[in-house]
């Protein structure tokens, strides 16, 4: 991918950067000129700005403190990933000291299999990754959105953060249809929708069913 379309990719994300505010600012416009819209501001702008504010500092606040607090939880796990990823016969060896002489056998066999099914679950992730970034670039080329391959990549990468990730890769799409107007934004919203409906129900219960033996239904039984 980065030999084949590396250049193309790195424009394209050069043109989101450029575009993404002014599909903001196309987004907010378009959003003022409906009659809902223009009472939902009319409605904000006769709110107590003054206790408003103090909640929104409230809520930023604490928004800033999970943010930082995430960003080291990420940034410890990061660290022991690349230690366990490094010399994982290491730490196998030494949680086996743990366990009496009698049981590290079994304890070793089912260590082997955690770390041969949890494997295999990344491959099938991988394969769900794929899917979604394939199908939303082509999706966003067929609706003429700006950047399609720019937008797949980051839809097929966020797909592996569950429930707030799709949400996160639609936004920049969105706002970039937004530029052309209120339909295309909401035709790139629908197809988001649409593919992580079938990757959630379809592609992702068959797929893992494969990779890790999971029974279909408890896949597509998540909320």
């Amino acid at each position: 991918m980065a030999w084949l379309f590396g250049s193309q990719i790195a424009l394209q994300f050069d043109f989101l950067v450029e575009t993404l505010p002014r599909g903001l600012t196309q987004f907010v416009q378009d959003f003022g000129a409906k009659p809902w819209g223009e009472w939902l501001l009319g409605l904000a702008h006769d709110m107590n700005l003054t206790s408003a504010t103090g909640q929104a500092a409230g809520y930023i606040a604490a928004l800033f403190g999970s943010v930082l607090r995430a960003t080291a939880y990420i940034a410890v796990l990061l660290f022991a990933a690349v230690y366990l990823a490094a010399q994982p016969e290491r730490y196998r060896r030494g949680l086996l000291q743990l366990v009496p002489q009698d049981r590290r056998a079994r304890i070793g066999d089912v260590l082997d299999l955690i770390g041969a099914t949890l494997g295999r679950w990344l491959i099938g992730q991988m394969v769900t990754m794929t899917f979604v970034g394939t199908m939303t670039a082509c999706g966003l080329w067929w609706l003429g959105v700006a950047a399609p391959l720019a937008l797949g990549l980051t839809a097929g990468m966020f797909a592996f953060v569950p429930y707030i990730g799709p949400i996160l890769a639609s936004a920049p799409a969105i706002l970039i249809a937004a530029v052309q107007g209120p339909m295309p934004a909401l035709y790139a919203a629908a197809l988001y929708a649409g593919v992580h409906f079938v990757e959630g129900n379809l592609v992702t219960p068959l797929v893992q069913a494969e990779a890790v033996e999971l029974p279909p239904v408890l896949p597509c039984s998540r909320p």
